[in-house]
């Protein structure tokens, strides 16, 4: 004998469920644009690019001299 059991959600198990599938998508994405590798594949993202080449004799001319504090007229 079958027997079905008719499973209702609460609103706040949607949401749970929800909640944790977006955590892990973001957590895919967010992988795939910091890595420095060429090839990424996954069951659902396929993907081949060029990663650009880090300057590692960048000067740092660009950065800003350290501000002191000054009294402004009482």
């Amino acid at each position: 004998m079958l027997v079905l059991i008719k499973m209702v959600m609460t609103g706040a198990e949607v949401v749970a469920i929800i909640s944790v599938s977006a955590g892990a998508l973001t957590t895919l994405l967010s992988t795939c644009f910091h890595s420095r590798c060429t090839k990424i594949n996954t069951p659902c993202i396929n993907c081949e690019r060029q990663v650009m080449e880090e300057d590692k004799d960048k000067d740092k001319t660009n950065e800003a001299q350290p501000v002191s504090p000054r009294v402004v007229g009482r």
